[in-house]
């Protein structure tokens, strides 16, 4: 059968689901028994792995009960359901994440990036933006420009450009957030009952950008490197 799309669409029940971008035409199924029809939906029994290679920057739909999902290459749309396993995403266009109880690592996301997990941590290299909600689980971030950050029991720690629009919430977690030297966002930080800092504060200027942290009972700092 002729697959038509470069997207592709994966359900399984149990077992891992990897999918590799790379030189081929169109989505190829690499391990696991099954087939892909020609609107790029892949059919395999419930409760076995699978692998799948696809075009570079094909979109991907996931959704999974208890297996890993590992994406690797540069893809575009990633979007990931899951109840358990580790949730791991190379490179993407945009990320959208919903867990359960798995831990997620994204590398580089050029646009949005979203997750969403009750327990696991959540760990983004880059990403041209980011919405995280953790309720049990450190949040940790590389660099990005806009965030908005929601941590119920867990660190958060995140790098951000300086320029762009930052809000993180946190009720027992600490909160690290570390933006460059020369950056001057209007900063606006509270705790009811935890410790504020800022370290190597630029001068006053006009704001570039906002900055807003709130914690009910854990430590601020803010640092600039």
């Amino acid at each position: 059968m002729t697959v038509r799309s470069s997207a592709i669409e994966i359900a399984s029940r149990s077992g891992r689901v990897t999918v590799r971008a790379g030189d081929t035409p169109v989505p190829v199924l690499t391990k696991g028994s099954g087939y892909i029809d020609a609107d790029g939906v892949v059919h395999s029994p419930g409760h076995s792995s699978v692998e799948v290679e696809c075009p570079r920057g094909a979109d991907v739909v996931i959704g999974a009960g208890s297996g890993g999902v590992h994406c690797h290459g540069e893809l575009g749309r990633v979007a990931v359901t899951t109840s358990s396993g580790t949730v791991t995403i190379e490179r993407a266009g945009s990320v959208d994440v919903r867990t359960a109880s798995s831990s997620v690592t994204v590398e580089d996301c050029a646009g949005a990036c979203e997750i969403v997990t009750k327990s696991g941590t959540v760990r983004v290299g880059r990403a041209g933006s980011l919405t995280a909600t953790a309720t049990a689980g450190r949040v940790e971030v590389g660099v990005t420009r806009d965030a908005r950050v929601h941590s119920v029991a867990g660190s958060v720690h995140v790098g951000v450009t300086g320029d762009g629009t930052v809000n993180v919430k946190s009720m027992s977690g600490s909160v690290v957030v570390e933006l460059p030297a020369g950056s001057h966002p209007a900063t606006r930080l509270r705790s009811v009952s935890g410790r504020v800092r800022t370290e190597n504060a630029p001068p006053l200027s006009p704001a570039t950008g906002v900055l807003e942290v709130e914690s009910v009972s854990g430590s601020i700092l803010v640092r600039y490197r």
